[in-house]
């Protein structure tokens, strides 16, 4: 038996084994490494990409967003990277935004600076 195979959920075909690391967009690359991409946690599930560089352009010049989808589903799981032209935007929106719970929620958005996904980086998110 390999050492790949697992049940799947039902009425999804069996993932291939890892080759590898996925590659990184090197544009997201370049801005996690400038201090102007963040994580931004708990949005509303039904907001779209135009909707999340709407509301966060209010604050600042929005190079890019990205909603992030589940792998298993490909639903909306309630986060974005948004990409802003400016590092002093980031950094004012995450002092301005962090923990504002929106209209029509319950959760306190989440921001901060997202960094490039490594070795180790699930254990260094973790701790506090």
């Amino acid at each position: 038996i390999s050492a790949y195979a697992r049940a799947e959920p039902a009425g999804y075909p069996p993932r291939p084994p890892p080759s590898g690391p996925r590659p990184r967009n090197p544009e997201f690359v370049a801005a996690a490494a400038a201090g102007t991409n963040l994580w931004v946690g708990n949005i509303p599930f039904e907001w779209t990409e135009d909707d999340v560089r709407c509301f966060f352009g209010q604050h600042g010049e929005v190079a890019s967003v990205k909603v992030l989808l589940s792998r298993q589903t490909g639903q909306p799981e309630g986060a974005a990277l948004v990409n802003f032209t400016f590092p002093s935007d980031a950094d004012s929106v995450i002092e301005a935004l962090n923990g504002q719970v929106l209209e029509g929620t319950n959760r306190p958005l989440v921001l901060k600076h997202a960094s490039r996904r490594g070795p180790g980086a699930a254990a260094s998110a973790a701790s506090p």
